[in-house]
Formats: structure tokens, sequence, C-alpha cells
């Protein structure tokens, strides 16, 4: 790299603390959109609960000093959990039943995007391990009991297989109302919201974050990635061709600093690549292995919010859009979207717009990565809603009032794209008042 160039830009500075950052938020993503893992742990606590319930009983008859009360028979043990592991399977098949409901009515009424955020909640994934680990707990004393030789046992797995119940019981009604509650238009509205706010927060951090550093004539690149997908494992998400999710930074600073050489990122995140489309540039004297550069990459089937604040504007915006909608015409929900996108992008003008640039401690560039502006969260935000509000006095109103509020509180550079935005509304209040739009 030639460095002829005495400009200076603000680049987001990867420390220490960087270091395994990535590798803690994408293990988080993981777990937020995976239904399994939470059943899968409570079968796992639950056969360590079903060997401290045996070696109870065990202990009890070694020392049948106790009261009787503290013993049944084998038989009312046979029956009881019998009754409760029936019970509990029809639970679970009740929950994922009752689950794909919720899913369909929130993909018609509001988005399919939105069906993630259903499947992220904690509610939904601890009922399903709570239903079933009372069922593989029940079923695994039953067969014990159908095993005994003694008619005489002690009541302590009886009493364990009550309480799951009345667990179970008490979940069962926590369960109800968060689908309930799951399928309302403004608590999924307020979901998609603060998950947005949280993103942006990650992805948009504050000035200290950023540290001044030389910009550098790049010239020609040494070497061009193309995607091809690497071996992938449970930690890292490798499509063969899909949506870019995120993308290691800290770990492409390093690789580069090691190589004395620059890596840019091509595709924005969210954005969607093909096999052999290419990818990364290489600027310097060396070049590097292919898949060291993309094992960097996530590469799914859909969209996150992992490193794509942008999305849940899109979420937002698609659940507006279909509120405005003939079909549905229902522009209180569309209004209170347009909220939700005012704060989103008041907390989006309020944080320093990040260059792309990346550097270390050395204060060298060594990544680039394309980034969304504030012309493209406005256009994201406003262009379709403006569209679809030919047939919703109450949207319009809405969103000139949410143009007012931005220029209010945001500086005189931000207002160019707001006043645009603005001048596209009045152009269709227009073109509705001289009679050219039928409503």
């Amino acid at each position: 790299m030639s460095n002829t160039s005495t400009q200076q830009t603000n680049a987001f500075i990867i420390d220490e603390r960087h270091k395994y950052l990535y590798s803690r938020q994408f293990l988080r993503e993981r777990y937020r959109d995976s239904l399994s893992f939470v059943p899968a742990v409570f079968v796992m606590l639950t056969l360590l609960l079903v060997l401290l319930v045996r070696w109870m009983d065990n202990f009890l008859l070694q020392n049948a000093t106790s009261g009787s009360w503290v013993f049944g028979s084998t038989a009312a043990l046979i029956s009881v959990t019998s009754v409760i592991s029936a019970s509990m399977l029809t639970f679970v098949a009740v929950v994922f039943s009752v689950t794909l409901v919720a899913l369909q009515l929130a993909s018609q009424q509001f988005s399919p995007r939105v069906m993630s955020t259903v499947l992220r909640n904690s509610t939904i994934k601890f009922s399903l391990g709570i239903f079933v680990a009372a069922f593989v707990f029940s079923l695994i004393i039953l067969s014990q009991a159908v095993r005994r030789e003694e008619d005489i046992v002690p009541l302590t797995s009886l009493a364990v297989s009550m309480v799951l119940v009345f667990i179970s019981l008490i979940m069962l009604f926590i369960f109800a109302k968060t689908l309930v509650n799951m399928i309302r238009v403004a608590y999924i509205i307020h979901i998609v919201a603060e998950e947005t706010h949280d993103s942006i927060a990650e992805t948009l951090p504050l000035a200290d974050a950023y540290g001044a550093c030389e910009l550098v004539d790049l010239g020609q690149p040494q070497q061009v990635i193309t995607y091809t997908a690497p071996p992938g494992s449970r930690l890292v998400l490798r499509e063969p061709q899909g949506v870019l999710i995120a993308v290691n930074e800290a770990y492409l600073v390093d690789l580069a600093q090691r190589h004395n050489c620059m890596v840019q990122i091509l595709p924005r995140t969210g954005e969607y690549i093909v096999r052999d489309i290419a990818v990364a540039e290489v600027y310097g004297a060396h070049a590097l292995d292919a898949q060291d550069i993309l094992s960097a990459f996530a590469v799914g089937p859909e969209r996150s919010l992992f490193q794509d604040p942008a999305f849940g504007l899109r979420e937002l915006v698609d659940i507006s859009v279909l509120a405005l909608s003939p079909g549905s015409s229902v522009p209180t929900t569309a209004t209170q979207a347009i909220y939700r996108l005012t704060g989103l992008l008041l907390d989006i003008a309020k944080r320093p717009f990040p260059t792309g640039y990346y550097i270390n401690h050395t204060g060298t560039i060594r990544l680039m990565r394309p980034v969304t502006s504030w012309d493209d969260y406005l256009d994201l935000a406003f262009t379709e809603i403006i569209e679809f509000s030919k047939l919703s006095s109450q949207a319009r109103i809405q969103l000139d009032q949410a143009f007012a509020l931005l220029i209010a509180q945001l500086p005189a550079e931000l207002h160019p794209p707001i006043q645009e935005q603005k001048v596209r509304l009045q152009k269709i209040g227009v073109a509705i008042f001289e009679g050219n739009i039928n409503e």
C-alpha cells in the first residue's frame, strides 16, 4: 500500500476487548434463534435429577426408621407416573401446535420476518423445557417402578413428579399469556423496536470507540476473494450461499496486521451472496489464504439483527405497509410502527455514523466495510410507507409529525434527506387533493 494521502478520518478501534466479543455475541444469537437448546439442557438436568432421586430412595430404604408416610406402594407409583407421563406428552404436543398457529398468525397479520421474534421468546423455550423435563422424569421413574420387586417404595420420586406437574401448570398459564401477547401487534412492534435498539447500541457505538487515523491510497487490489462455502461448524454458520449475517471484524484486523495488508469487505451485512461472487479484496504486498478470509463470514438463510440494525427497520416497515395495504387497512397499526421508526432514527442519528474503517493499536487501517448512510436509513424507513399512505390520512399526519420531530431534534446537516421525504409526502397529499388518486 502506498501511503501518499494525509487526509484524516475516524476509524473503529479494535483492541483486546473485541478479541472474543464476536464469538460471545454470535453464540448468544445462535442460542436465541434455537428452539431446541433450552429443552435439551432441561433433559440433561432431568437425568441428573433422576440420579439424585434414586440416591435418596436408596438412602431411605437403607435407613427405614422414618414414619410410614415416607413410603408408598409400587402400584400407586406406577399408576400416578403413567398418568403424568401421558399428560406431559399431551402438554408438549399442545405447546408445539399452538406455537405453530401463533407463527402462522404472526406471518399473515404482520410479516413473515417477525416469525423469528416469536421463536426467540424465552418463555416459549422454557415452557417446552419444563414440559419435556416433567415427561422425561416421569417416564424414567415409571420404567424403574415397573422393574421393582419391592411392594414398598419411598415417595421421593412421586413427590418430585408432582412438583414438576405443578410447575408445568404454572408455566402453562405463563405460556398462554405470552402467546396471546405475541399475536398482539402492539407487543410485536414493541419487541422488534427494543431488539433493534439493542442492535443499534452494539453496531453503532459511541464516539469513544473511534480514533483518528490517516487515509491511504490503496491502488489496485493484490487479491480478490470470491465466495465459496468454507467448512462449517456448530459455532459458525456458513451456508453455500445466503445472507451475510455478520463478519468477525477483530479476526480480520488481526489477520491483516500479521500479514501487513488491508482487507476490504465488499457486500453489506444483510445482502445475499452467491457462489463465486467477489466478497473481499486484499491490498498489500502479501496475498492471503482465501479460506482464512472466508472463515470470518457468517452466512445464513435469512437476515438477523446481529450487526444489521437496518433489518429491524425493515420489519417495522413491513408491518406498516401491510397495515396500509387495501386488503388490511389498519392505519392505527401503521402509526404505531411509525412511532417506533422515528425513535429508532433518532437513536441512530445521535450516534456517530461509522466510516467503515477499522484500526488496531498501531493506528493503521486494516479493514474496510461498506456502511449504511443516514440517507439509506431514512429511505428504508419512510419511502415505502409514504407510497402506501395514499389511503390513510392518519398515516400521512403521523409521517408529517415524524419529519417535524426529526428536524427539531437533529442537527442541520441531517435535514436535507428529511426534507426530501417530506416533499415526497406533500406530493402525495397534493395529488389526493386534486383528485388524481382514487381512494
